[in-house]
């Protein structure tokens, strides 16, 4: 008796749960909800690299519900850059979308003030320093092999010295210049960027944080540093998967000494994008520098090494 009775109960209660769902679907009604407008933010982006003008681009940030591909320019504002020794105010350059003056060259080692004033916000402000520049010493040139795939490997070492006492950040890039004879009158030239990958894993990422390989100094700190790539191709050999061969060719190592503010944006910025589509991944908040805004300012020194 008392089975029987529980069984009346479970079915007693489910006909009511369906009955609830049935007039809830019954009574459905879509109502237009206007969400308030948010204003704003200014959003600075500058890359100041020594002996360099210097160039910043100041954008109105977007909605999360604007799917637009384009941010719009702030054109009206006031972009002051300032060291210790001059101050400058930059002119926008329309067909740029940018704020620049030639009124300065940027030099390494020296720290820079970039301030915004525009109507309706409240002052907005960054600083970096521009980073000693930082030579590559030698490249060595020292294997030849194949990927899991059999593509073509070449391994290199690019060496230099970190400077001591300070914490250092660097990007690796390798870029290739070379001109073609495939005969018969027919010829070109080609400019590119070769896909790199550090040996050591300390330095390898799932996720792509930024152009070259990016990495610190805690590992040599102060010392002679050794970085160990594996460069994709066989550039170096001068061989053309195109059929022609390589009359002239220019192979430069560039060795950027960048700021910590670079370093964390680009890190930041990679993984969240690297997590973008997957909801079970921490969310990632990305790095900025600006008060009172968004966005990034950072400092950059480049050294170019031409292998012979």
């Amino acid at each position: 008796m008392n089975r029987i009775f529980f069984q009346f109960i479970k079915i007693d209660r489910l006909t009511i749960l369906l009955g609830l769902w049935v007039s809830l679907v019954s009574c459905e009604k879509e109502i237009a909800w206007d969400l308030p407008e948010q204003s704003a933010n200014l959003v600075v982006h500058a890359d100041l690299y020594n002996d360099s003008i210097p160039k910043v681009r100041l954008t109105y940030s977007k909605s999360i519900l604007d799917t637009s591909l384009h941010f719009k320019p702030v054109t009206d504002a006031e972009v002051i850059l300032s060291n210790n020794d001059k101050t400058v105010i930059l002119k926008y350059k329309e067909e740029e979308g940018i704020y620049f003056s030639n009124d300065i060259i940027l030099e390494e080692n020296e720290r820079y003030q970039v301030r915004v004033n525009a109507e309706g916000y409240d002052p907005v402000f960054s600083e970096v320093v521009v980073p000693k520049m930082v030579p590559i010493a030698e490249v060595k040139f020292n294997e030849e092999g194949s990927s899991e795939n059999n593509d073509p490997q070449e391994g290199v070492t690019i060496i230099f010295d970190d400077p001591a006492e300070e914490d250092n950040y660097y990007v690796i890039l390798t870029r290739i210049i070379r001109e073609y004879d495939y005969g018969n009158g027919n010829s070109g030239s080609q400019e590119l960027f070769v896909y790199m990958e550090p040996k050591n894993p300390v330095y390898q990422k799932e996720y792509n944080s930024g152009a070259g390989i990016m990495f610190n100094d805690q590992l040599f700190a102060g010392e002679t540093a050794k970085i160990d790539l594996k460069l994709s191709g066989s550039f170096l050999r001068g061989y053309d998967h195109n059929g022609g061969d390589a009359v002239n060719q220019e192979i430069y190592f560039i060795l950027y000494s960048v700021s910590e503010s670079y370093f964390r944006f680009y890190n930041t910025f990679g993984l969240q994008s690297y997590n973008n589509g997957d909801p079970f991944a921490q969310p990632v908040q990305v790095y900025t520098n600006v008060e009172n805004g968004l966005g990034v300012v950072t400092g950059q020194s480049v050294f170019s090494y031409r292998f012979k």
